[in-house]
């Protein structure tokens, strides 16, 4: 969509998918996190810009979930990702 934030990894965090999850340090905040398969997903997406919509619209090709459905997924996801510091471009 034009004019929508676009998304990206943060250069403060870094992550490798293992055995289908994402592990990602945030050396700044000493924490780690786990992703499930889904956002592991949206993870890798995420390594160069992308738009939230764009992010959705993956959820629903990978997962046939509903267009509706998938943005609000996807912003829930955002949220968490932007108060863990590990994702830049995003305002909750």
């Amino acid at each position: 969509m034009e004019g929508e934030a676009m998304v990206q990894q943060s250069q403060q965090a870094a992550g490798q998918v293992l055995y289908g999850q994402a592990v990602i340090l945030l050396p700044v905040r000493g924490e780690t996190l786990v992703l499930n398969a889904s956002a592991t997903l949206l993870w890798t997406v995420m390594a160069a810009p992308v738009g939230p919509a764009a992010l959705a619209a993956h959820l629903q090709k990978h997962y046939g979930v509903c267009e509706r459905r998938a943005l609000a997924d996807t912003h829930a996801f955002l949220d968490t990702l932007h108060a863990a510091g590990a994702i830049e471009g995003w305002s909750a």
